[in-house]
C-alpha cells in the first residue's frame, strides 16, 4: 500500500477516478481536510459552463461582474437571464401566487 504525503493510496485514486473525480481534486480535497472517504466519493459540483457569453456581456454592461453572475446561478439558484439583468441588491421578480 504505496500512499503519498496526503495519505492517499493508489486505489483509492482509482475510486475517485472511476467516480469521474481527478487526481488533483483529490489531492485538493483532502489538502482541505476532507476526510479521504468524502474526497474520493462526493461527486464535483455542477457549473454552469454552458451559459452563453453574450449573458456575461450583457451583465457587464449593467455593472454586474462574472463572479457574481456564477454566485446568482450556481448559489441563489436563479435563472442566467435574471442573474445577468437584475440590479445589484434587488431581488429577481417572480409571478405572484394565486392565492
Amino acid at each position: 500500500m504505496n500512499k503519498n504525503k496526503q495519505g492517499v493510496t493508489e486505489e483509492q485514486f482509482k475510486i475517485a477516478d472511476s467516480n469521474g473525480i481527478s487526481r488533483r481534486a483529490v489531492l485538493i480535497r483532502v489538502s482541505r481536510y476532507w476526510s479521504i472517504e468524502e474526497a474520493i466519493t462526493k461527486p464535483l459540483t455542477k457549473k454552469h459552463d454552458d451559459i452563453h457569453p453574450g449573458l456575461y456581456y450583457l451583465a457587464w454592461m449593467r455593472g454586474i461582474g462574472k463572479e457574481r453572475v456564477n454566485h446568482r446561478i450556481n448559489i441563489l439558484k436563479w435563472s442566467p437571464w435574471d442573474a445577468a439583468t437584475t440590479p445589484i441588491g434587488a431581488k429577481p421578480k417572480r409571478p405572484k401566487p394565486d392565492v
